[in-house]
């Protein structure tokens, strides 16, 4: 018998003006890079809504409506699309993300997407990973780079959980002044 698919609806969060937890969502920045006001100020309210079936397939839609100035309404609209599919240690990832923030004089719109691929090779904690990521809708062609990621995850609980990771990458965003970077992580979930 095959299982059914699990519906899953993420709580939807937000934060009022000087009440309440921070709010993590959005982040401190706007994919155009312009800083948010204190989370604690901002006023949003989103949610994702997605598909998991048999630890295979993930499917999901998130949004994000607020606003990002605590001091007058900034409209702030963020959607996303997800999706993830694991086989056999073989993982694809892909995200596509959508953000209009407005303002009294102008309106950013931009938008961006990844893709990852990994795999876990067999009886070891070892998996190479690559990630080609990109931000569009910048006036300048700076404004959008592209990025490659490689490298490896590290499980060195592997025969436990993989709720931990050490990741050591090299990421070269291409463009106008192209730069290479050596990034070591650490990551534990729950």
């Amino acid at each position: 018998m095959r299982p059914l698919p699990l519906l899953c609806l993420v709580a939807l969060i937000g934060c009022a003006d000087g009440g309440g937890e921070k709010l993590d969502t959005p982040p401190s920045t706007v994919a155009d890079g312009t800083a948010l006001s204190e989370p604690a100020k901002a006023l949003a309210t989103g949610g994702r809504i997605g598909v998991h079936a048999a630890d295979v397939l993930d499917v999901g839609v998130s949004a994000l409506v607020g606003s990002w100035q605590p001091e007058v309404w900034a409209p702030l609209i963020a959607a996303d699309i997800d999706a993830s599919i694991a086989w056999k240690g073989l993982s694809v990832r892909s995200e596509a993300l959508w953000v209009r923030k407005g303002s009294e004089a102008t309106t950013t719109t931009r938008y961006g997407y990844f893709v990852q691929t990994a795999y876990l090779v067999p009886g070891t904690p070892l998996e190479p990973a690559v990630q080609l990521d990109q931000l569009l809708g910048g006036e300048a062609a700076a404004e959008n780079p592209i990025t490659w990621t490689g490298g490896i995850n590290l499980y060195p609980l592997h025969r436990v959980t993989r709720k931990v990771v050490v990741k050591a990458n090299v990421e070269h965003e291409v463009a106008e002044a192209s730069t290479q970077t050596f990034l070591l992580q650490l990551g534990a979930g729950f």
